[in-house]
């Protein structure tokens, strides 16, 4: 079951990079290579000011795509166990 992220603040609700680097257990970069990649199609780039700002939404779905690949792995080495053998 994918961890569902709650907003910062009902009236900000969302993260800026170093939240969400330390929310996903991943570094900043990666976090800004992942925003150019699309991968957080929310994310507001404030003009370099304060940085990207991604919404609660866009974490959300990026974690159920992940446990859902992660489950489908798992799914798919039960199902053929010589994959994982090799």
């Amino acid at each position: 079951m994918p961890t569902t992220f709650e907003p910062i603040s009902r009236e900000r609700p969302f993260y800026t990079v170093a939240e969400l680097a330390d929310a996903l257990g991943v570094t900043i970069y990666t976090i800004r290579e992942w925003i150019k990649q699309d991968r957080f199609p929310g994310a507001i780039n404030l003009s370099g000011q304060t940085g990207y700002r991604i919404p609660a939404e866009d974490l959300n779905r990026f974690s159920a795509r992940v446990a859902a690949k992660a489950l489908l792995k798992e799914a798919a080495a039960r199902t053929y166990p010589e994959i994982d053998e090799g």
